[in-house]
């Protein structure tokens, strides 16, 4: 199972395109996104972030932000279903808007 944190990070990271901007969106430091990047890409075994100025996904990171991204729309459906807050900024659910 992959860690939510991780995934944002990741979905932050290729949204921004830096990694200093990954961590603004989550209101984390960039040390928390680096290592979170880090466990996850130890987790899937590969690279998944080309770390070039923007930040470009590998092919298993584009991948894996395709599902990253498919998992944030639901959890909003689902809060939206239930009447919770649908914020998206990393200070509600932790996923950058």
């Amino acid at each position: 199972m992959f860690d939510p944190s991780q995934l944002a990070a990741l979905s932050a990271i290729l949204r921004a395109g830096s990694f200093e901007r990954a961590a603004q969106m989550l209101h984390v430091t960039q040390s928390a996104i680096s290592q979170r990047l880090r466990q996850l890409e130890e987790q899937v075994g590969t690279s998944l972030v080309i770390r070039s100025q923007p930040c470009r996904a590998t092919e298993a990171g584009e991948r894996l932000f395709r599902h990253a991204e498919e998992v944030r729309l639901l959890e909003q459906g689902v809060r939206r279903d239930l009447g919770l807050s649908t914020q998206t900024a990393g200070d509600a659910d932790g996923w950058p808007t």
